[in-house]
């Protein structure tokens, strides 16, 4: 690759990592422009003062006292302006590069948002098809097989991740959409499901959080906005669970938790 295609490239690379990073880039600089507006303002001061003496003195008469005259405010603005050009200029500049920062977060979270909602339709449909075509049986076969590929993964992937005690009980469960192993009564674990869609039934929604927090499991952050809206998926709530082997617990017996739907983000915006 001559020099010509290196820089080429290197452009190239270039202008798609800009885009890319444009809202940081944007609110960057705003913040840049707010910081430099104040130091240019600080800096222009000293000198906005002593031409507001000199303008003072020129409207004082001759056998006044130049501290005691008052100018009027078009004087004064007409004495000053020019010093502070540079801070309003930053600071009109810092409002519209955060604005546009804002702007371009929201057009890309749209974007995504609905690329999500696609995808998720999508999904469903595809798997109403397939079980109306190979049966609920082998639909649960396949499951059960992928499920199982995931616990396998995890011996692998996370040899140190750690149960957590919840509860009373001693059935192993894994959680599908936290990754978190922890103990649990079966039969308590299925009233625990049955009140989750109750609440959705009675609030038409319920959070992820509250479910984690009811298990007694830890609620990452990413989880915070993501929950159940029966009236926008169109279905309350169902959990349920495929039995598998967990090997890297001895082999022993794992109830893998499944939803249906899956929880979305910002599931609670419309009931407020």
């Amino acid at each position: 690759m001559n020099l010509k295609e290196q820089m080429a490239s290197f452009t190239t690379k270039l202008g798609a990592s800009i885009i890319k990073r444009s809202p940081e880039l944007l609110a960057g600089t705003g913040i840049a422009c707010f910081i430099g507006s104040t130091v240019s303002a600080v800096m222009a001061t000293p000198k906005a003062v002593e031409a507001l003496e000199e303008e003072r003195e020129k409207f004082t008469p001759v056998d006044g006292n130049p501290e005691e005259t008052v100018l009027p405010l078009k004087q004064k603005v007409k004495a000053v302006w020019k010093l502070y050009l540079p801070s309003a200029c930053m600071s009109v500049g810092g409002v519209c590069f955060v604005t546009a920062s804002v702007s371009t977060s929201n057009s890309r979270y749209l974007a995504l948002s609905t690329s999500y909602e696609l995808l998720k339709d999508a999904a469903y449909t595809y798997r109403d098809k397939v079980v109306e075509t190979i049966g609920a049986n082998k639909d649960k076969k396949i499951r059960e097989q992928i499920a199982q590929e995931k616990l396998d993964k995890d011996v692998n992937a996370n040899p140190n991740k750690t149960v957590v005690i919840a509860g009373q009980g001693n059935t192993l469960f894994k959680d599908s959409l936290t990754g978190q192993y922890f103990r649990y009564d079966i039969n308590k674990f299925k009233n625990k499901a049955i009140e989750l869609a109750n609440m959705e039934l009675a609030h038409n929604y319920a959070g992820v959080p509250e479910w984690l927090n009811e298990l007694g499991l830890d609620i990452p952050d990413t989880m915070l906005g993501m929950g159940w809206s029966a009236p926008d998926q169109g279905k309350v709530v169902t959990v349920d669970f495929t039995a598998c082997v967990a090997h890297k617990f001895n082999d022993e017996p794992c109830l893998v938790i499944d939803y249906d739907p899956m929880p979305v983000s910002d599931y609670y915006i419309y009931y407020k």
